[in-house]
């Protein structure tokens, strides 16, 4: 649908008319007359004085008021661009109403509908909402047999499993074997008929790690930065320096040759520990010891450790992580002494080759078995993990178990993935984590590509001190995640929080929605992240019972509603909006591309808007004739041709438009207009002499910002070399071809910075480079406009609207 016209995300641009009087009295060409328009067609219009709101359909299914932009359909609310009017006693819309939101044809005040809508404004079906918040067949049996302490003592048996006696179960370690052979027996007892995924990783394994610094008592409270490397059994002893955030103005002529470095790992400046480590190594340290002075582990105290994936270039350097608290303790000791002698140990063992296990069960569909509904979650954890994720573990475990003891039927088949490596397995690159589920949907096993109606990822939920029930979902499924849980009641949280949609790549949903299967996941409290995440504080203390049992209750009817509907919940129309507002077409113009894109993208955009009302309609008849006993064996078959075009449809519009800048999802062809339009108005500022305006405009090129507290070689290996999808010597898992590339403006940027300042306006060094960048950003404009226009394409040719109108016909 088309919501181009609308600033909120789920619109669908339905504006009527009714309510205060016009800005102005005459009628303008685009304006349409509201009632003559829906009642020339048998569709039923009210108006209610009071509030001067237009009533549409038999069962005031549309409804719009004068000089609001804010209409309401089928149960939700829209937001439009333009309000109804009252013109001399009659209500009035912008044709454009009409025209993209009910697809229908408009000659002067004539209007003609599509049948469809007809029908839906005819018809005193239920609510889309309605449907969705119904509870399905067997889900209140399930309810009953879903056992939270179930899932939580599985958490607990989970968490015994680890390394050291503050656990640590990572990937490709025998702790990581460990705790995939206790979920593959579960699986076995619950009759899931499981079967292992292996593949080959980094293994990194934490063993022991101590710190005894000259003037201290004891040792000190640390571990292992993961993916870092060992010291000699008896560690290293050196003089340690306190270095700042070490970043590039406080290394600023400071020699590290031989010594310890006490960092305050600053994530403004360096997102990840191991660009801390890189910018020290540098300078010649031999160890490094951090702690976070901001985002993470600033638990009560700061007595939490944090560690981190590494995602980083391979260094041969041992690297520690002390709590905040102790940090402190440490700086403020190096700043009184200069430096002190410190013995630095680092226990860790390291396989290139280490082997890694994801674990697979199922409970067959009984209507549909060759379609599937997916849960998963991880079993490597750093520290013990409770929340992240052994709980999400265990919540599989609950969800398997009630339906088998409820006796629930399954329509589709629901698969139980049990991930391995979702934190860490790869070195020397900006993607090691989700190799397990990166490593599992590219292999045979993962036979769910174009079959599945979603995917639920389980992490990180349950904090006791959340006020509300948090989650994300996708595009596809966002509408249907958000509209169902407003239908819970809830009792341990406050109630429905935010519902973000959004997709992101630091879950194994990524892995799965780069597949072209639309996801939902837990969305994680914040305090959680800034305090307990990644630390020996995530544990069943500071984890809800109550909550996560309401968890799972939730999770668990999403999936069992998902399961049963006749039609999948999608809605194709969001992701269009968000394209269309984000391309600039005339730029695309301008740079002799045509509007081949646009006219495709336009297209789209109409069957995703018709699709959206025709998909609603087959659901609410099918479920008119489910509640009127019909046989309904003709429309299932026809039923299941439309739902895989459906999922072909949104497979290629997924697949499409899901790209990463640095760590950001975002479509790729506006990312390249933006940085050619960047590039090509500095160069312009550069040429009429104005540096100043040129150094403002480049540095808000991509990761400029980075480029100011860091040296060139580690921001050229973080957001270059590591992300690069033209180095043929690294393979980035996930990252592969769905990175953009930014470009090496390093230099060029701080040398125009430097030439600013000094008064120096020969910019002609800087012209040059900028300009030499342009083919290359202007080439990867044109490729991503290719690969666009091919997808809606593709995408407009297999998509299913004839197969809805048959669909609806039959079920007349």
């Amino acid at each position: 649908m088309k919501k181009k016209m609308l600033s909120i995300m789920l619109i669908l641009t339905l504006v009527l008319c009714t309510g205060i009087p016009a800005f102005g009295n005459t009628v303008d060409e685009n304006q349409v007359p509201v009632r003559m328009a829906f009642e020339n067609e048998s569709i039923p219009v009210g108006w209610i004085h009071d509030t001067k709101t237009v009533v549409i359909g038999s069962d005031n299914q549309l409804t719009m008021s004068i000089g609001s932009k804010t209409i309401q359909y089928d149960g939700l609310t829209y937001e439009m661009d333009y309000a109804p009017k009252l013109i001399a006693g009659k209500t009035y819309v912008d044709k454009r109403f009409f025209e993209e939101f009910l697809l229908a044809k408009v000659e002067g005040t004539t209007v003609e509908f599509p049948s469809f809508i007809a029908t839906l404004l005819t018809n005193d079906y239920p609510s889309k909402i309605d449907i969705y918040q119904q509870p399905v067949e067997g889900e209140e049996a399930f309810l009953k047999a879903l056992n939270a302490q179930t899932g939580w003592d599985f958490a607990l048996e989970l968490g015994k499993i680890g390394s050291t006696d503050m656990g640590f179960r990572t990937a490709g370690t025998p702790e990581g074997k460990e705790a995939a052979d206790l979920v593959f027996e579960k699986y076995q007892e619950l009759g899931l008929d499981p079967k292992y995924n292996t593949f080959k990783l980094y293994g990194w394994r934490f063993l022991d790690a101590s710190l005894s610094v000259e003037g201290v008592v004891g040792d000190l409270p640390v571990v292992s930065a993961v993916g870092s490397k060992a010291t000699p059994d008896d560690g290293i002893t050196a003089e340690m320096v306190f270095v700042g955030t070490a970043s590039k103005k406080d290394l600023e002529g400071v020699d590290l040759t031989g010594k310890i470095a006490l960092v305050a790992a600053d994530l403004d400046y360096h997102p990840w520990y191991s660009q801390v480590a890189h910018s020290v190594y540098l300078k010649g340290a031999i160890g490094l010891v951090y702690y976070c002075e901001n985002y993470y582990s600033q638990y009560e105290g700061y007595e939490a450790f944090n560690v981190q994936d590494w995602s980083g270039i391979e260094l041969d350097l041992p690297v520690l992580n002390i709590p905040k608290k102790y940090g402190l303790l440490l700086k403020d000791q190096l700043v009184t002494e200069g430096s002190l002698a410190t013995t630095l140990v680092s226990k860790t063992t390291i396989d290139e080759n280490a082997d890694g296990y994801n674990v697979i069960g199922v409970i067959e569909g009984q209507k549909y078995p060759d379609e599937f509904v997916i849960v998963n979650a991880h079993t490597d954890a750093y520290f013990t993990g409770f929340q992240d994720d052994s709980i999400a573990i265990g919540g599989m475990i609950s969800f398997a178990e009630a339906i088998q003891n409820s006796d629930y039927s399954p329509d589709r088949t629901i698969v139980f993935l049990s991930m391995d490596a979702e934190e860490f397995g790869a070195i020397d690159m900006g993607t090691d984590w989700l190799i397990g589920s990166w490593n599992l949907v590219n292999s045979d096993d993962f036979i769910y590509t174009g079959k599945t109606v979603g995917s639920l990822t389980l992490e990180l939920m349950a904090y006791e001190g959340a006020k509300e029930f948090e989650m994300r979902a996708s595009d596809t499924l966002h509408e249907f995640i958000l509209n169902t849980a407003k239908g819970f009641d809830y009792e341990a949280f406050e109630g429905l929080g935010i519902v973000k949609n959004e997709i992101s790549n630091m879950s194994d949903e990524f892995s799965i929605a780069l597949q072209g299967i639309p996801t939902f996941r837990t969305n994680t409290h914040s305090f959680v992240v800034e305090n307990i995440y990644h630390s020996q504080f995530d544990t069943p203390e500071t984890t809800s019972f109550e909550k996560y049992q309401e968890c799972l209750e939730s999770y668990g009817s999403l999936l069992l509603r998902m399961d049963k509907l006749a039609v999948h919940p999608y809605d194709l129309t969001n992701t269009i909006d968000q394209y269309n507002s984000a391309v600039d077409y005339d730029k695309l113009v301008a740079l002799g591309l045509g509007t081949s894109l646009k006219t495709e993208a336009e297209k789209y955009s109409d069957i995703a808007q018709e699709l959206y009302f025709t998909n609603a309609l087959i659901l609410k008849m099918y479920d008119q004739a489910v509640q009127s006993n019909l046989d309904t064996i003709a429309v299932d078959e026809k039923i299941e041709a439309y739902n895989q075009k459906m999922r072909d449809t949104v497979k290629t519009i997924i697949v499409g438009t899901t790209h990463l800048a640095g760590e950001s999802v975002a479509f790729e062809l506006p990312f390249y207009v933006k940085l050619y339009n960047t590039l090509s108005t500095g160069i312009a500022a550069l040429e009429e002499g104005d540096g100043a305006a040129a150094a403002k405009i480049f540095n808000a090129l991509p990761a400029s910002y980075y480029a100011d507290y860091n040296e060139y070689e580690v921001w050229y290996h973080t957001n270059i070399d590591n992300i690069n999808p033209k180095n043929p010597d690294r393979y980035i898992y996930w990252g592969e071809d769905i990175k953009v590339q930014y470009i090496d403006h390093y230099t060029m940027t701080r040398n125009l910075d430097e030439k600013v300042a000094q008064g120096d306006t020969n910019y002609s060094a800087e012209i040059k480079i900028a300009k030499s960048f342009l083919p290359q950003v202007e080439s990867n404009l044109r490729n991503a406009y290719r690969d666009d226009l091919a997808m809606f394409k593709a995408a407009n040719a297999g998509a299913p609207t004839e197969e809805a109108l048959a669909i609806i016909d039959l079920l007349n």
